[in-house]
């Protein structure tokens, strides 16, 4: 948990436009090859609804969204030329991938179909990737395949949207961006202050938490008209949130009950149900993509630990057991990869674990202090905060080996790091302007762009709605 004097602030996640793919998962129906999915086999089926241009500055695709029985149309990045899907999770062991052409400009749409093992949580990561390969939009969903059982799941995929707190009001405001600043949008216009925005995985649904009403409530709006929904309506303090990837259930920390608690509720009626139930202090809650599964610090056990539950019972799991500090968890999209920050080692050091059997990997082994630390979606890259060089700078690492890369190599302050849900895009505030701004970098060269380039204060980046 930080413990900077500057409130906490942006989120920056998947684009509120959006290329509309249909990801529908069918079990017992013939695979590509001609080949029937049995036993623990399923068939994902890939729809791509290709661009088609409207004018020279816009292309839209209108889609058909199998799951929820409506229409929806969404501006895309006008040069994407290739999908590639790739499922993982629990027993699939290597990534299953598959890459979609577009055959011709005058073709509509594409499928494909991927075997996949059956089972829960299997995450499918869509990116698309212009002519040059370069990717030019992502996003992932959650979903259970089961053999015989029909599932048909809605992905947008879209442009990086940043959203962030910002002074340039004159009070801190909710603002919402395109990842090269493009596209400004102030999201709160209130007089009040408004703090800690999270998005969810489209980016078109935004959550915060504000004193607008005499205390501290927790916020949720769409891109529809951003008009706030108070979800908390209570006269105690709730703040902090998280946001599931589909923005339908949010977490957040609550004291309500004489101490701080973690609360989770869904958009269907927003009613609150206590996670955590304990005496003691419950802290930084972080969701799962589908907002069954939670993780938050506690220090019920006389230490801050992490603890994990899910929605099938809510009963805590304790994943640290070190008589150290361990706080500032965050989930992978499928709740079975955690990144957090523990003292254990005499400095603050950033660990992985896995729900396997959630054994502690040190992923910085330095002596200086690594902190805060943001995970993809797979939960197979962190980026994290450290003053290793002398200043706060922002650094990568990936699963393969863990090798620490210095993102920003810049002698101003550099903090406050999110990575995307591909694991390729980094967002963090700095001061290298003279004033703190919010910048992005791609993995392909880390070039930083400044994407609030304003006078104001701005604060918080995050590059993904779990």
């Amino acid at each position: 948990m930080r413990t900077d004097t500057v409130q906490r602030g942006p989120a920056l996640a998947l684009g509120a436009s959006g290329l509309a793919l249909l990801l529908a998962a069918y079990a017992g129906c013939s695979s590509e090859g001609g080949a029937t999915a049995g036993g623990d086999l399923a068939i994902l089926r890939l729809t791509v609804h290709w661009p088609q241009t409207r004018d020279a500055g816009l292309r839209q695709v209108v889609a058909l969204d199998a799951s929820e029985g409506g229409v929806s149309v969404r501006e895309i990045p006008p040069d994407t030329q290739s999908i590639i899907v790739t499922v993982t999770g629990p027993g699939i062991g290597t990534a299953i991938t598959k890459t979609v052409t577009r055959p011709d400009v005058s073709v509509p749409i594409t499928e494909a179909k991927l075997s996949v093992p059956a089972g829960s949580s299997r995450q499918v990561a869509v990116e698309g990737r212009d002519e040059a390969g370069v990717v030019v939009a992502v996003t992932s969903v959650v979903v259970s395949l089961s053999p015989g059982v029909t599932t048909n799941v809605s992905a947008q995929l879209g442009r990086l949207k940043v959203a962030w707190q910002s002074h340039r009001d004159g009070d801190a405001e909710v603002y919402l961006a395109n990842t090269d600043g493009s596209g400004l949008v102030n999201v709160t216009t209130n007089g009040a202050e408004d703090w800690d925005p999270v998005l969810g995985a489209d980016g078109r649904t935004v959550a915060w938490w504000s004193p607008r009403d005499g205390d501290t409530e927790i916020y949720v709006a769409t891109a529809d008209e951003w008009a706030p929904v108070n979800v908390t309506t209570n006269a105690a303090g709730d703040a902090i949130p998280s946001l599931s990837a589909g923005g339908r259930t949010v977490a957040w920390r609550s004291d309500r009950d004489g101490n701080w608690e973690i609360y989770v509720a869904e958009a269907d009626d927003w009613v609150p149900v206590n996670v955590t139930a304990s005496a003691s202090t419950d802290e930084s809650p972080s969701l799962g993509a589908d907002g069954r599964t939670v993780a938050w610090t506690s220090d019920r056990d006389g230490n801050w630990e992490i603890y994990v539950a899910r929605a099938d019972d809510w009963a805590p799991v304790r994943v640290t057991t070190d008589p150290a500090d361990d706080g500032d968890a965050h989930l992978s999209a499928d709740g079975r990869t955690l990144a957090w920050e523990s003292n254990r080692d005499g400095n603050w050091e950033i660990y992985v674990a896995s729900a396997d059997d959630w054994a502690p990997v040190n992923v910085t082994t330095d002596p200086a202090d690594d902190r805060y630390p943001s995970l993809s979606t797979d939960g197979r890259t962190v980026a994290w905060e450290s003053n290793r060089d002398g200043d706060r700078e922002i650094y990568v690492a990936q699963a393969d080996d863990w090798a620490a890369v210095n993102v920003t190599s810049d002698g101003s302050e550099d903090r406050s790091p999110s990575v995307s849900a591909d694991g390729k895009v980094v967002a963090w505030e700095s001061s290298r302007d003279g004033n703190w701004e919010i910048y992005v970098a791609k993995a392909d060269d880390w070039v930083p762009v400044n994407v609030s380039n304003d006078a104001g204060l701005d604060h918080w980046p995050a590059l993904k709605g779990n």
